[in-house]
């Protein structure tokens, strides 16, 4: 069972174990081996029973309690998931792992503070833990805390040189302050480490589209859906490179695929770059609700908000990327116009680049 889960024929690898279940039951390694190959092959329900059996036996194993944890979170149980990983702390409280995996748990599950601490603790027990000082950046950098986030990539990367994603998180920041030089060497070193890696292969794609070399990005593109076609986005990057660069040939037969695939509830384009592609609103909007969900889960980062005490004017934001020249602000320069300001108190802010 185990030479065929590690060659990944998972069916036979299954049968193995199985049978040799039927020589003895009451053995938890194989338990915790079909757990493992029944979560690789996607089948979650069946490797929580396969751990829990294995739970039965050996109570006290937090690996198993890890394992448990680990599908609670593809499933996106995350309450279970963040129970199981606390079990397993209980049973080995110096498993960095262990906190490395609860803060993952906590992340997924929009309580980042959480996640911070847990992230922290890891790191405590194993100043060489490079997921936890990786994982501690993915967070700072989502709360816009760039430079803290680089700091906790180059540290992974001091750990282990060639951890190639702590190297393409930092080009995914440069991007973002559109220091584009600097992002592509650090991105060319994760390709140079892992020329398989999919997400740098994105990452490549995104710095080309920057500067505008729109063939080089779709070849990029091209090379990461070659490496891995279920990437997450990677279809719609394509189709839309394809759409700037003129190239119409097999284009009904993609968006047939891109259809199925978002009726499907399956990530495959950004909503922004559906608007050229499909003029059906209700398609728009199942796009636009599966990546909002994907991005942009709940968040309990700040806590609740009290109610203000009723103002004269009632007050109203915009919040904007683009109070620049840019069509947006073009085309909606009358409607701040035109508020009557007997009634309303306008302001505006301003998220984009400093002009």
């Amino acid at each position: 069972g185990n030479a065929q889960k590690d060659l990944g024929q998972f069916d036979k690898a299954i049968k193995s174990y199985l049978l040799a279940l039927e020589h003895n039951p009451e053995y938890p390694e194989t338990h915790i081996n079909l757990g493992s190959v029944y979560r690789d092959s996607g089948q979650f329900n069946n490797a929580i029973d396969s751990y829990k059996k294995a739970l039965s036996f050996e109570s006290e194993n937090s690996n198993i309690y890890n394992n448990l944890g680990v599908v609670y979170r593809d499933i996106g149980h995350f309450e279970d998931a963040i129970a199981a990983y606390k079990k397993a702390i209980v049973i080995e409280p110096d498993n960095s792992d262990s906190y490395n995996n609860l803060g993952v748990a906590y992340k997924e599950s929009g309580y980042p503070k959480e996640a911070i601490k847990y992230y922290k603790k890891a790191i405590k027990i194993n100043p060489d833990h490079c997921d936890a000082h990786n994982n501690l950046g993915v967070i700072f950098s989502e709360l816009g805390q760039f430079d803290k986030a680089i700091k906790s990539y180059e540290k992974s990367i001091a750990i282990n040189s060639n951890y190639e994603a702590s190297y393409n998180n930092i080009a995914i920041i440069l991007i973002k302050l559109n220091r584009l030089e600097e992002a592509s060497k650090y991105n060319k070193k994760a390709l140079n480490i892992n020329p398989n890696f999919a997400e740098g292969f994105v990452i490549q794609g995104n710095i080309f589209k920057e500067i505008n070399r729109l063939d080089k990005a779709l070849n990029s593109f091209e090379m990461a859906n070659n490496i891995n076609p279920e990437l997450a986005y990677n279809i719609g990057a394509i189709l839309s490179t394809k759409m700037n660069l003129c190239l119409w040939k097999g284009l009904s037969i993609e968006l047939g695929q891109l259809i199925k695939r978002i009726n499907n509830n399956e990530k495959v384009i950004v909503p922004f770059d559906l608007l050229s592609l499909i003029d059906d609103p209700e398609l728009q909007s199942k796009a636009s609700i599966i990546y909002a969900k994907d991005q942009f889960p709940k968040n309990n980062t700040l806590s609740n908000i009290s109610f203000h005490s009723r103002n004269k004017k009632i007050r109203v934001g915009y919040f904007s990327a683009d109070f620049r020249i840019h069509p947006v602000a073009t085309l909606t320069a009358e409607l701040y116009e035109i508020h009557n300001r007997d009634k309303f108190e306008i302001h505006a802010f301003s998220f984009g680049p400093d002009t």
